[in-house]
């Protein structure tokens, strides 16, 4: 038990913290799986990388990985045929909304609310090495 929770933490850890420049990846539009079924990410051969001062924009960084629901699956299980117990329809109002992969960070809900009028977001962006200097 321990060892699964474990393995769900560091799911649920990777799943949020893995970010890729905004544009990189993309959706592969050649897959044919079953309805329902997403598709595999790929790399968008097209994808020209931006300046150091452009990626400082949340909006050019995002979650490589889909969300992981409070239910510990990145994807609502499906919904019961019609005719089963009244328990489980309310069972399944209550479904979370799915956080598709490639979600840009700015739409990461902020950490706290403690001051309303100054949230504090999920994210910061900073520069550590500024063009010009040693790569090395």
């Amino acid at each position: 038990a321990e060892a699964s929770l474990l393995r769900a933490q560091i799911a649920r850890i990777a799943a949020a913290t893995v970010l890729v420049p905004a544009g990189k990846f993309k959706p592969d539009d050649e897959f044919e799986g079953e309805e329902g079924e997403a598709p595999p990410i790929v790399r968008d051969e097209e994808y020209e990388a931006k300046s150091a001062k452009e990626m400082l924009d949340a909006e050019n960084w995002c979650h490589f990985a889909p969300g992981v629901l409070k239910i510990g699956r990145c994807t609502n299980p499906p919904k019961p045929e019609a005719g089963e117990d009244e328990e489980e329809e309310a069972e399944e109002e209550e479904q979370e909304e799915e956080v598709a992969p490639l979600n840009p960070i700015s739409s990461d809900p902020p950490v706290s609310e403690l001051l309303p009028e100054q949230p504090l977001l999920a994210w910061s962006v900073k520069v550590y090495h500024s063009e010009g200097g040693d790569a090395s």
